[in-house]
């Protein structure tokens, strides 16, 4: 998913493009839509679901690590992820 969403981000950049332009002709936006419309669903950014890279959890994923939590408060605790420390206050 992820693959075919990165292949076609530019072109449904410039199709949504051509959809907004209004100095366009009517029929050039319509074909532009319909395109739009026949891409595939896993083209769209809200398919895409972030996962940890080391447990591949969808759940709990800090978007910054792309990790889940546990991973992560393992990771933290055992001094391997640089600038990350456990708060105190």
């Amino acid at each position: 998913r992820l693959r075919r969403y990165t292949d076609t981000t530019s072109n449904r950049q410039a199709l949504r493009y051509m959809i907004r332009n209004t100095t366009l002709a009517p029929r050039t936006r319509a074909m532009a839509q319909l395109q739009l419309a026949q891409m595939h669903c896993y083209t769209r950014p809200t398919q895409i679901r972030n996962r940890c890279i080391i447990g591949g959890k969808a759940r709990g994923v800090f978007r910054d690590f792309r990790m889940a939590r546990f991973q992560f408060r393992q990771h933290a605790l055992a001094g391997e992820l640089p600038g990350v420390k456990k708060a105190s206050w």
